[in-house]
């Protein structure tokens, strides 16, 4: 029946209509984590908002190990790859609140979240994101954007540097920063 209003009401503006359409639904945490960075935030904003995690698995992954990651990865990200990723449970409909993590590969969001973004449709969805990188957010942040375009963002995080040399920091504005979406 709400649907059913708001789709006859050309009045209402997008932030209510995706306010209205998760009043009792879930909320999801979609990540990708190739060092495990992002599934560790990933665990700390499901644990503060009490949902349900679904972490993307490309079939072909990079080697965490390996230097090669970095130039791989980067091709991989400038190229707007989109990797078939291993299978997962998720129906958008199930869900009015949808948190994405990505790390951040040459400036923009990984791949794995590219082919996420590609297979489900978020338009007027209430959507947050973080990513982690190593250098400034600026383009990453404005591309991880654009690929939201219809959505209803309320909320971004950046994390910088290294999972070791920032640890407590991070997770520490990671947890502040969950708190703020509830």
């Amino acid at each position: 029946m709400v649907f059913f209003l708001i789709q006859l009401n050309p009045h209402v503006h997008r932030r209510q209509k995706s306010e209205l359409l998760t009043m009792g639904k879930k909320t999801a945490v979609v990540y990708f984590s190739l060092t495990g960075h992002t599934q560790a935030v990933a665990e700390i904003v499901q644990e503060v908002l009490d949902a349900d995690i679904i972490a993307l698995k490309p079939i072909k992954s990079l080697n965490s190990k390996s230097s090669m990651k970095f130039v791989w990865g980067g091709y991989q990200a400038k190229m707007n790859k989109t990797p078939d990723l291993e299978p997962y449970e998720f129906d958008v409909e199930k869900y009015g609140f949808i948190i994405l993590g990505s790390p951040v590969w040459a400036w923009t969001l990984s791949p794995p979240m590219r082919s996420f973004l590609k297979q489900h449709d978020l338009t007027n969805k209430k959507v947050a994101f973080w990513m982690g990188s190593m250098g400034p957010k600026k383009k990453a942040a404005e591309r991880f954007k654009k690929a939201l375009p219809e959505c209803n963002l309320v909320g971004e995080l950046h994390l910088q540097g290294t999972h070791e040399e920032n640890w407590g920091e991070n997770y520490r504005k990671a947890k502040e920063w969950a708190q703020t979406l509830q």
